[in-house]
C-alpha cells in the first residue's frame, strides 16, 4: 500500500493555423493541458517472483494552457481517476522498481464565454523506474 504525488505533469500540446475567407478568427490556435498536484492511493498486490500488478485511485487538476486566437478559454477540473498497472520489485533493502501503468481519468468538458465546447477523454500511460529503501 502507498501513496504517490507528482507536482506536475503535461498532458500533451497541439496547434492548429486556422484562416478564413472574411479574416475572422483566423490565426494560430494552441491547445494543452497539464495534471497538477496529482495524488494516488495504491495497492501492489505480488504475483511471485518480483512481479505485482497495481490499482490504485487518482484525483488531480487538469490545469488548461491554451492559447487561442478565438479569445476562448478554458476553466481547470478537479477530476478523479483509476489506475491499473504491471511491474516487477527486486528483493532487498536497497530495491529497484519498474511498472507500467495506465489511468483514466474522468471526462473534461467545459465552455468558454464565447459560446465554444470542448470535451477530453483524459488518459495517461505511464514508464516508472524506481529505487528505493525499505527501513
Amino acid at each position: 500500500v502507498g501513496v504517490s504525488y507528482i507536482p506536475t505533469n503535461e498532458l500533451g500540446k497541439k496547434s492548429r493555423a486556422e484562416s478564413s475567407t472574411e479574416g475572422q478568427d483566423s490565426g494560430t490556435n494552441t491547445a494543452s493541458a497539464e495534471l497538477d498536484r496529482h495524488f494516488m492511493l495504491y495497492v501492489d498486490v505480488p504475483l511471485g517472483m518480483g512481479a505485482y500488478v497495481k490499482g490504485g485511485l487518482s484525483t488531480t487538476t487538469i490545469v488548461t494552457t491554451e492559447q487561442l486566437d478565438t479569445g476562448s478559454s478554458y476553466d481547470n477540473e478537479e477530476v478523479f481517476g483509476a489506475t491499473l498497472g504491471l511491474g516487477w520489485k527486486s528483493n532487498g533493502a536497497l530495491f529497484y522498481k519498474g511498472e507500467v501503468t495506465w489511468t483514466d481519468f474522468e471526462d473534461y468538458e467545459d465552455g468558454s464565454a464565447t459560446g465554444n465546447r470542448i470535451t477530453a477523454a483524459t488518459e495517461v500511460m505511464a514508464v516508472n523506474l524506481s529505487v528505493g529503501y525499505k527501513f
